[in-house]
């Protein structure tokens, strides 16, 4: 004879939880996130480029310079076609002076006048341009920031080398100084030409790169300099 098996109420009703959560498994676990901590992003601001800036580059009339090299090889450079921009916008960003893992991102709008000369027979494009800029981390300040600056860069000089983010030379032309260690030499000769007032600076590409400019305020870019090739202006036209 079959006997019932009588099971307390609280027994009964945990078995029938027990079972039930058996058939819908475990819930989802909840990740609740932190929400994104929002860019911190300071307004530097219009600068707009004096007269004094627009007129420093010697460009206005000249499309093409020729270098000589020390094994007398030439390097012809031509320019594309020039340009002059009004309200273009320039974003920096560095990191937040006292908050760990902040970063600032500074915007200004300026004006650019930029000449861009491209040399075939190394593959090389020189960038020279004047626009209002800084070079030093401003800390959250946003005023007395941005000047007229020089600013010629190079691509091509050296072996894999990208576009440079910094300038080969960097020149405040407000108040006539380098951002760096550039040198401003009264007189400069080089394979037999001379010039006066040339601004010297360079940069350095990966660990074995420079590409260092000389500049002259009435010729523009008078000499180059890079791993195994030097070489100076013979004529501009």
């Amino acid at each position: 004879m079959k006997k019932l098996l009588h099971l307390p109420i609280p027994t009964l009703w945990s078995l029938l939880l027990f079972m039930a959560l058996l058939g819908t498994g475990c819930p989802e676990t909840i990740t609740i996130e932190e929400p994104p901590t929002p860019p911190i992003v300071q307004d530097l601001g219009l600068h707009q480029l004096s007269t004094d800036a627009r007129q420093f580059v010697p460009y206005q009339s000249v499309r093409e310079l020729v270098f000589i090299g020390a094994d007398s090889t030439f390097y012809d450079f031509t320019m594309t076609a020039p340009l002059y921009e009004t309200n273009k916008v320039f974003t920096e960003t560095f990191p937040h002076p006292t908050l760990e893992g902040q970063n600032v991102t500074y915007s200004f709008t300026t004006d650019v006048q930029r000449y861009s000369w491209v040399c075939n027979e190394l593959g090389a494009i020189i960038e020279v341009e004047v626009r209002g800029d800084f070079c030093d981390d401003p800390k959250l300040k946003t005023e007395g920031i941005l000047f007229d600056y020089l600013r010629i860069r190079g691509t091509g000089f050296n072996h894999g080398d990208l576009t440079l983010a910094t300038p080969s030379i960097w020149y405040n032309l407000t108040t006539n100084s380098f951002c760096g260690d550039g040198q401003l030499l009264p007189t400069y000769t080089a394979l037999g030409y001379e010039y006066s007032q040339v601004f010297r600076q360079s940069v350095d590409v990966y660990s074995n790169g420079y590409l260092r400019l000389y500049f002259n305020e009435s010729l523009g870019i008078v000499a180059f300099d890079f791993p195994g090739i030097f070489a100076v202006l013979d004529e501009r036209f």
